[in-house]
């Protein structure tokens, strides 16, 4: 008999040793251990997160408006270059905040016209002092681009829906 099979004595069976499902659960811990969760994938932009029948000011202040829709809060490093891009025009306007409140006493800066058309993304650096970004997604005369992406970096790239919970593999392990 092979070293692995179990022994049979005419009176008990004695496992071996070397047990296949140990050896998977093993196997699979290692294998477990070699992935991180680096948490939001690359596009920041959440849909489900939008504010409904609100929208951004040119003056980064929040005001009611039925049928308009901006992003909601969105933490961003100061410092930091992101790229805002869609598959479709946008609703201008776009903001920065010192805390996470879209009122006049929060804003850091306002950008009134950022132009995002299906062709021409937005690039910005985070001013000083700002901790979040808020931009407008649709009004009554523009309807919410269906691929619409905050991303890190000076250059759009290709979509990728919103994820919470990205992973990766730890790069000492590639």
């Amino acid at each position: 008999f092979p070293s692995h099979d179990s022994q049979w004595n005419g009176t008990t069976l004695t496992k071996s040793a070397y047990d296949p499902l140990t050896q998977a659960k093993v196997y699979t811990n290692d294998e477990l251990g070699k992935i991180k969760t680096t948490g939001v994938g690359k596009n920041k932009y959440n849909p489900a997160s939008g504010v409904v029948d609100k929208y951004i000011g040119s003056n980064g202040v929040q005001y009611d408006a039925a049928g308009w829709k901006h992003s909601g809060l969105i933490a961003v490093t100061a410092g930091q270059t992101y790229t805002l891009s869609a598959n479709a025009n946008k609703a201008n306007e776009l903001a920065f905040y010192s805390a996470n409140s879209p009122i006049l006493a929060n804003v850091v800066q306002a950008v009134a016209s950022e132009g995002v058309t299906a062709t021409t993304p937005y690039t910005f650096t985070v001013p000083v002092g700002a901790l979040y970004v808020a931009f407008n997604v649709k009004s009554t005369s523009t309807v919410e681009p269906t691929q619409l992406q905050l991303e890190l970096g000076s250059a759009a790239t290709t979509f990728e829906a919103y994820n919470p919970n990205k992973t990766s593999i730890f790069d000492s392990v590639l």
